[in-house]
């Protein structure tokens, strides 16, 4: 009889993103669903963690890990991520990152030989942006620089562990298109907001879930409508909210139509509009 598990067996279910497109919405949708309690956003013990941990970096580090420079992180990068899997209860782990999938200075920001699969968010650069600088605390003008920043770089809040953004095309097509070695199953942001029940089931498909189990469905996507969401936000706070009022901030499609000012939206379709394009998004001057 088997008394070991093989560590080959043991991989790494990934929800990618870059920042601000639904990757948190997923997590707590894939959170309510696997265990069927009603959200906490705050809770310690979730099914669906964030691959920038403090804790778990430093039982890998021989230094504070708040103290590691960018190349020491990347270095024990693949260590962590090891011993996150070797000491999770489940045979699979699901991951949220919001890191491209490159290499940095050698190594290897998502490994395929620890990965089983992926889903990867997309959405709308143009909306992206107004969600990005208010969680920022920036300008959107200066967001708009940074998501065409290919040293763009983002810090785990409670530590220096950093999330290698570059830009956002670089981001997308790191996921969806130069991507060969780890299965990954691209849903846009749009699309969930508009058909949530059917990008849902395709997410829980992706993540490992072939079979789905009807009440806890239903139950994970009443729990994680955009309102509810809110109102938690509202009485609990949230640790990930960054420098405004809230994370959870509309949860519209759209936005730019009204929020940004004509240079603004050709810069960023200036910037980012091959990639637009072939996720659906068209730019002002061809629609």
């Amino acid at each position: 009889m088997k008394t070991t598990v093989d560590m080959n067996e043991r991989k790494i279910w990934w929800i990618a993103s870059y920042p601000k497109s639904g990757n948190t919405w997923v997590r707590m949708f894939l959170n309510a669903y696997a265990t069927g309690f009603p959200v906490d956003m705050n809770s310690a013990f979730q099914y669906a963690m964030g691959d920038l941990n403090p804790g778990q970096m430093q039982l890998v580090s021989a230094r504070p890990s708040n103290n590691l420079t960018s190349v020491e992180q990347f270095c024990y990068r693949s260590a962590m991520l090891m011993n996150i899997i070797s000491t999770s209860p489940a045979c699979n782990i699901t991951l949220k990152t919001h890191s491209a999938k490159v290499n940095a200075d050698g190594f290897v920001m998502i490994p395929p030989i620890l990965s089983r699969g992926a889903v990867y968010i997309v959405r709308d650069p143009r909306d992206v942006v107004i969600s990005y600088a208010d969680h920022m605390g920036i300008s959107i003008d200066t967001t708009i620089e940074k998501m065409n920043l290919m040293e763009h770089v983002t810090e785990h809040r409670d530590s220096k562990l950093i999330h290698i953004l570059t830009t956002w095309s670089v981001h997308v097509k790191s996921w969806t298109e130069v991507n060969t070695d780890i299965p990954t199953t691209v849903i846009r942001y749009e699309d969930m907001l508009e058909e949530p029940s059917a990008q849902f089931r395709v997410i829980l498909n992706a993540l490992g879930f072939p079979v789905i189990n009807e009440e806890k469905f239903q139950f994970a996507l009443e729990q994680t409508k955009f309102k509810n969401l809110q109102r938690y936000e509202e009485k609990y706070t949230f640790r990930e909210r960054g420098a405004g009022k809230r994370f959870f901030r509309v949860g519209k499609s759209g936005q730019w139509k009204t929020k940004l000012t004509r240079k603004q939206i050709r810069q960023i379709e200036k910037d980012h509009g091959e990639y637009m394009s072939k996720h659906g998004y068209v730019g002002v001057t061809n629609g």
